[in-house]
């Protein structure tokens, strides 16, 4: 139903989801469109994906929040339309795929906007990433392609110390069965 006033069709969704009511992109005129708006959730605190609203927002907005420095500290905001309400938030992002999956920016200096998020497991998410400063590991081994694994959380290891602790670990073992032998 096109809006009394300039003729054009509400019903592309730009409304301010907290009032529930769309408004005409042109005429600014608040006017009920089909859609409706995206639908009201019940109980969001009890909303599988509450807590991840929520931590996103405050690790873009809160000064004393632990990831403040990599998040709102470098600039990256979250969209007024997702900080003003929960239902946006979900109606965008969709359902989690499994409890594995988090939230990802796609680009990783972008905000947290519709277009720019994505829902990866852990490993997806460890090729995008910020280049690492360090070109070794916390040995001194360098970090060639050869010499770096992914593990399971997503976090990069380094194979000679990788090995070089399973030796230890052997050479350990063994030292205490020759000992428990005699």
């Amino acid at each position: 139903m096109p809006c009394p006033d300039c003729k054009q069709n509400p019903c592309e969704c730009r409304w301010p989801v907290a009032a529930g009511t769309p408004v005409c992109p042109r005429c600014h005129r608040v006017y009920p469109c089909i859609c409706g708006g995206p639908p009201r959730i019940q109980h969001p605190k009890r909303h599988p994906l509450y807590e991840t609203w929520r931590a996103m927002k405050k690790r873009c907005s809160l000064p004393t929040h632990k990831y403040f420095h990599y998040y709102g500290g470098r600039g990256i905001e979250v969209c007024q339309r997702w900080r003003d309400s929960f239902e946006a938030f979900v109606a965008d992002v969709g359902p989690r795929p499994t409890p594995q999956h988090t939230l990802d920016r796609i680009n990783n200096d972008g905000n947290y906007e519709p277009g720019n998020v994505a829902w990866r497991t852990w490993k997806e998410q460890a090729a995008n990433r910020r280049p690492q400063l360090r070109d070794t590991c916390a040995q001194g081994h360098p970090r060639t392609p050869d010499n770096v694994r992914i593990n399971p959380k997503g976090h990069r290891e380094c194979r000679v110390c990788d090995r070089e602790q399973a030796r230890a670990k052997y050479a350990r073992r063994k030292a205490r069965a020759v000992g428990a032998a005699r």
